[in-house]
């Protein structure tokens, strides 16, 4: 179980979300795309659900309304108006959880041009 959730953070923290790779250049408060953040939030909760090991107890012990959360981080990725604002959304969606390790770390402009 232990290998599973080091597995999932290292995929989460370590890998950027594809669009950021494919927004090389852009400055962070450019328009974002859309749909390749909410694809990257679909893929985010699908391996979340396969790998994240607190899963459950984020849902029975913080009593987390997953559907609940899942629909407001859709709207506000819908609404978010820079590529800034839909990585906050993405970073409000993990604070939910309420686990301090659930975190993402953005690639930086360089990175993103040597990608």
């Amino acid at each position: 179980m232990r290998r599973a959730v080091t597995r999932f953070l290292c995929l989460l923290v370590l890998a950027p979300f594809p669009m950021q790779s494919q927004e090389a250049g852009k400055a962070s408060g450019q328009a974002p795309d859309t749909a390749a953040w909410l694809e990257d939030f679909e893929q985010l909760k699908h391996e979340m659900a396969v790998h994240y090991a607190n899963l459950e107890w984020a849902i029975t012990e913080r009593g987390l309304n997953l559907r609940a959360l899942s629909d407001q981080t859709v709207a506000s990725l819908k609404e978010a108006t820079t590529q800034a604002a839909a990585r906050r959304v993405i970073e409000t969606f993990l604070s939910a959880f309420g686990d301090g390790h659930l975190v993402v770390r953005w690639p930086s402009p360089q990175q993103n041009l040597s990608s």
